[in-house]
C-alpha cells in the first residue's frame, strides 16, 4: 500500500475494517483484540476475537510488514463499547511512499502455528 498524498506525523490514516469474528478464516488478515486485554463471553470465558480482513475490509489490510523503520503504528481503541484498530502515521510519509506496519510477534507465531504463507 502506498500513500496517495503526504501524511503528517500522528495523522490518522484510517480504521482497519473487516468482519468481527471469533473464528477468522485466515489469521493472516486478522487483528486479534486479545492482544491488550482478555475478551470474555457471557460466561466469563476468554474468547479469541478478531477483525478478519481477508474477504471484506478496506485498503488498510494491504499494508505490508516491516520490523524496523515501520512508518505506521496500529492503536487499539474502544469507542461506544466497540473495538477499533487505528492506523496512525508515526512520521511524515511522502506521497507514493510505501506504508509499513509492524504486524507484531503474535502474527509470526500464528503464521507458524496455522502454517499459512
Amino acid at each position: 500500500m502506498f500513500a496517495s498524498r503526504t501524511l503528517q506525523p500522528n495523522e490518522l490514516i484510517g480504521i482497519y475494517t473487516g468482519f468481527i469474528t471469533r473464528h477468522p478464516d485466515d489469521v493472516e488478515y486478522a487483528w486479534e483484540f486479545n492482544y491488550l486485554a482478555d475478551v470474555l463471553d457471557n460466561d466469563g470465558e476468554i474468547v479469541r476475537t478478531c477483525i478478519d480482513g481477508k474477504y471484506m475490509g478496506n485498503y488498510l489490510r494491504f499494508a505490508n510488514h516491516r520490523d524496523a523503520n515501520h512508518n505506521v503504528n496500529e492503536i487499539y481503541a474502544i469507542y461506544d463499547d466497540i473495538w477499533y484498530v487505528l492506523y496512525i502515521a508515526q512520521e511524515e510519509i511522502k506521497s507514493h511512499e510505501q506504508v509499513f506496519v509492524n504486524y507484531g510477534q503474535a502474527y509470526w507465531e500464528n503464521k507458524q502455528k496455522y502454517n499459512f504463507d
